[in-house]
């Protein structure tokens, strides 16, 4: 008997303080309710705080975008010169070419272009390694150009047109051994 009655007084105990804990927990410490969501006070001073965090989030990216651009127009022309002095494309210029189109790719992702890698204007095809090298670098010039024309609010046909051949010659440049 003993034992049951120590049972069912554990139980009761054990009830008593679940029920009291919600109760418990909704009041703070000057013994207050607590709000369950901001007051209309508070809740445009964290809506700001947000906006601006967005803000400086885009800030950011687009900075990093036209970094980017820079960084694609230096391997080209690195890859340029080095083939001007050599006469062919070296393992660390298909390197820097595979960053080239990576560095691209990203490019086109951020400013909202799709996988279409068509040709989108009447540009003619390079017929040689020279005329690819040359291709990439007026590509890349071309893109780094239409970035810094564009604002981080707008989004800009002819730069990812300009992704597009950069991505282009790349291709052509990594088929032609």
């Amino acid at each position: 008997m003993t034992t049951r009655s120590l049972l069912f007084t554990f139980l009761i105990f054990v009830i008593a303080a679940a029920a009291a804990m919600p109760a418990a927990a909704q009041r703070g410490a000057d013994n207050r309710p607590m709000p369950r969501f901001p007051d209309s006070t508070e809740r445009p001073l964290v809506e700001e705080a947000i906006r601006k965090l967005r803000i400086e989030r885009d800030k950011k990216a687009f900075n990093e975008t036209l970094d980017r651009g820079a960084e694609a127009l230096r391997l080209a022309e690195e890859v340029e010169s080095s083939f001007a002095a050599g006469g062919q494309l070296t393992k660390a210029d298909r390197e820097k070419i595979n960053a080239v189109e990576k560095i691209a790719r990203k490019i086109r992702s951020d400013l909202g272009g799709g996988e279409d890698d068509k040709a989108d204007d009447d540009t003619p095809a390079p017929q040689n390694t020279a005329e690819g090298v040359a291709a990439l670098k007026s590509a890349a010039a071309a893109l780094h150009d239409e970035l810094k024309r564009t604002t981080r609010f707008s989004v800009s046909a002819p730069a990812i047109f300009s992704t597009n051949a950069v991505i282009r010659a790349t291709r052509f440049l990594k088929s032609s051994r």
